[in-house]
Formats: structure tokens, C-alpha cells, sequence
């Protein structure tokens, strides 16, 4: 399993960075091709996963996920207020992590289903709480635009729709849930090679983002531990997804609010691509080793 798992995750994003290294490609490239994940294929994924899991049942512990995720936001957060004098961009970069296309594509392969599934109750509070905590943070203080954000925000909808109609036990025709398998087994496969185009444009390190990704992590993973020892993540499955959560690094959907707000947003992609190269290369190597052992 662990050689499986190393060649899925890896194999795509060092063919992204080769591929970068030919043919560099720009912004607009980038930004098509992760919107083309984003609002084509992860929802997809994440309606499939979340029906199949919601149709066993959705209890008060099933709710743990996203109120950790949430949790998790809002202490990093603060943390990061307090460690950055309360600089937006170091701030949004703590905050919020990548909990959809990295951990995605760690979970497909190890876990199948049931690991999508817990993947996308976690970006459900991941993504609603920051998406409208950063407008607060910003000087405009516009709240209404983190709203209109999660209104346009596709893998929720996939996540929502999945879960009410399984909580429901409303039928889906199977030839519906084949074509979302379809769709949706190419999001992780495909966020990895823009991953690695990333990658290939730079390769450097920053030191904010080395500060950034080291503080969520010293936030995230107590969040984590407490929730276990509470008995909030009963399934090992939920553990093990909550811990390759904590050790996400900064959403790439942090260039974009930046970008929105009128921030630094040079300042927020060096600490995107820097956290992502270090949870790429350090964290998640070591995750798969572990998770292989403890299967």
C-alpha cells in the first residue's frame, strides 16, 4: 500500500514539475486549470463520497469533522494575530489550509470512499469558516463578500447536496453516481499536476512561510489530539484524517482573496508555495509511512 500511495501522490506532481520546467506556464494558465478542478470535478468527487457516507447515517458525532475544522480555523487565526502583529496576509495564510485538493489526494488511494467522505465534511468547516472569516480581516471588513464567496464555492454544494440526499436516503440512480465516479477520480490526479506546475515556476523557500506552516501545525495538531482523547473522532479513519489535515499547508485559494482585498498577494503566493513544497516533501512523506503502518 505504501508504494502505491507514494506513486499517486508523487508521480503526478514531479510530471507537473517537469512539464512546468519545458513550458512554463503563466497565471492565467494556472488559474484556468485550478478553477477547472475546483468547480468541475471536485464536486463530484465530494457528492459521491459524502452520499455513500451520509446514507449510513448522519449522527451528532459525524458534525466532529467540520466543528473541528472550524475550530482549528479560528485558533490558527488567533495565533497568528498575536505572532504577526496582526499582518492580513501571514494571518489568511495560517488560517487557512488546503483541506481539499492535497488531502484528497492522500486519501483516495489509502482509504477509497469512506477517506473522501471525511475529507469533505472537514473542508465543509474548513472552507465556510474561513471563507468568512477573511473579509473581516481585511480592512474593508466586508462580510458580505466571504458570503458571496461560499456562494460560488462548488465543492460545497457537491458536499451539501451529498450529504442531504443520503441523510434522506433519497435514491440515485447508479448510472448518476458512475458518471461522478468518473469525473470525480480524475480532481486528485489532476490538482497534483497543477501542483507541480506551480512548483516549477518556483522553487524557493520563504521565511514567512516556514513561520506560517510550523505555527498551524502547533495549533491544528493539539485541536486534534484533544477531539481524540474526547472521544469527538470515533473512527481510527477520522483520526487519521484529521491529523493529515493538520499538517495541510496554505490553501492556494489564499492568492486569490488576496488578490480580491488588496493585499500583498506576491507576499501570500511565496508563503503558498513555500508551505506546500514543506508539507510536500517533509510532512506528507512522513504521514504515508505512518498511515502504512498503522493500517
Amino acid at each position: 500500500m505504501l508504494v502505491e500511495a507514494l506513486l499517486a501522490f508523487y508521480l503526478p506532481l514531479l510530471l507537473g514539475i517537469a512539464y512546468g520546467r519545458l513550458r512554463r506556464p503563466g497565471d492565467a494558465e494556472l488559474t484556468y486549470l485550478s478553477r477547472l478542478i475546483l468547480y468541475l470535478l471536485l464536486p463530484f468527487l465530494l457528492f459521491r463520497s459524502t452520499y455513500a457516507k451520509a446514507s449510513l447515517g448522519v449522527t451528532l458525532e459525524s458534525l466532529s469533522l467540520p466543528l473541528l475544522a472550524s475550530l482549528i480555523v479560528l485558533a490558527s487565526g488567533a495565533a497568528a494575530h498575536l505572532a504577526f502583529k496582526g499582518r492580513v496576509e501571514e494571518v489568511m495564510t495560517t488560517m487557512y489550509s488546503n483541506a481539499g485538493y492535497l488531502p484528497l489526494a492522500v486519501a483516495l488511494p489509502l482509504w477509497g470512499e469512506p477517506g473522501v467522505a471525511d475529507v469533505g465534511f472537514y473542508i465543509l468547516g474548513n472552507n465556510t469558516t474561513a471563507n468568512a472569516a477573511i473579509p473581516l480581516l481585511s480592512s474593508r471588513g466586508d462580510w458580505r463578500a466571504g458570503l458571496r464567496k461560499l456562494a460560488f464555492f462548488a465543492p460545497l454544494y457537491g458536499i451539501v447536496a451529498g450529504t442531504l440526499l443520503g441523510a434522506l436516503h433519497v435514491p440515485v440512480p447508479g448510472a448518476v453516481i458512475t458518471a461522478a465516479r468518473y469525473m470525480g477520480d480524475a480532481a486528485p490526479t489532476m490538482a497534483l499536476i497543477v501542483l507541480g506546475l506551480e512548483f516549477s515556476r518556483s522553487l524557493s523557500l520563504s521565511r514567512r512561510g516556514v513561520e506560517t506552516y510550523l505555527l498551524h501545525m502547533a495549533v491544528a495538531a493539539p485541536l486534534v489530539a484533544a477531539f481524540a482523547r474526547l472521544g469527538l473522532l470515533p473512527s481510527p479513519l477520522e483520526f487519521k484524517v484529521a491529523l493529515l489535515e493538520a499538517l495541510m499547508p496554505s490553501a492556494v485559494s489564499n492568492v486569490v482573496l488576496a488578490r480580491e482585498f488588496g493585499l500583498d498577494a506576491g507576499e501570500v503566493s511565496e508563503i503558498v508555495v513555500t508551505s506546500t513544497l514543506l508539507a510536500s516533501f517533509t510532512s506528507i512523506p512522513a504521514f504515508l509511512v505512518w498511515a502504512s503502518l498503522w493500517a
